[in-house]
C-alpha cells in the first residue's frame, strides 16, 4: 500500500513543526473498490495506530472516500480528543470496508481545505490511498494553493 502524507502549513523549521503537530488532524481515507483485500486491512491497521498516537490536545476526523465521501462524525466537525471519542473512532474504523465505489478524492479534499480551522489548531491532513486516484494533477495544484 502506498501512503501519501501531506502537511498543509507554511514552511517551518523542524522545531516549529513539532510544536504544530498538536492541531486539527484530518485523515482522508480511501475506501474505493481498488482497496479490496490486504490494502483495506493495512489502512485499518494504519488508522488504528494513527488514532492511538494522537496527542491529547487535538481535534481529529477521518473522512472516507470513494465515489462519495463521509465524515467519521455525522455533523462533519472534527472531534475533540477524549478517550470516549478515540474509542468511538476505533470501533468505526475496525468495520471499514472497501465499499465506496470509485476513487474520487477531489470533493473531500476541497471540503476539508475550505473548512475553517479550529482556533489555534493548524490543519494537518494525512491521506491514505493506494494511489489510484482521479485528477492527481489537480489535487496537487489544489493542495499547493493551501500551503
Amino acid at each position: 500500500i502506498n501512503i501519501l502524507l501531506f502537511f498543509f502549513f507554511k514552511q517551518k523549521t523542524a522545531y516549529e513543526i513539532s510544536a504544530c503537530l498538536v492541531g486539527s488532524e484530518m485523515c482522508i481515507r480511501d475506501r474505493s473498490g481498488s482497496m479490496q483485500g490486504t490494502r483495506i486491512q493495512k489502512t485499518v491497521e494504519a488508522l488504528t495506530i494513527f488514532l492511538k498516537s494522537l496527542p491529547e490536545d487535538c481535534y481529529f476526523d477521518i473522512i472516507s472516500f470513494g465515489t462519495k465521501f463521509n465524515s467519521l462524525h455525522l455533523n462533519g466537525l472534527a472531534l475533540k480528543y477524549s478517550q470516549q471519542n478515540i474509542q468511538l473512532a476505533l470501533n468505526k474504523v475496525s468495520s471499514f470496508q472497501a465499499d465506496m465505489g470509485g476513487t474520487e478524492m477531489l470533493n473531500p479534499l476541497t471540503v476539508i481545505l475550505n473548512k475553517p480551522t479550529t482556533q489555534d489548531y493548524p490543519r494537518i491532513v494525512f491521506i491514505l490511498t493506494d494511489g489510484a486516484v482521479m485528477n492527481t494533477e489537480y489535487l496537487l495544484d489544489l493542495s499547493l494553493i493551501h500551503i
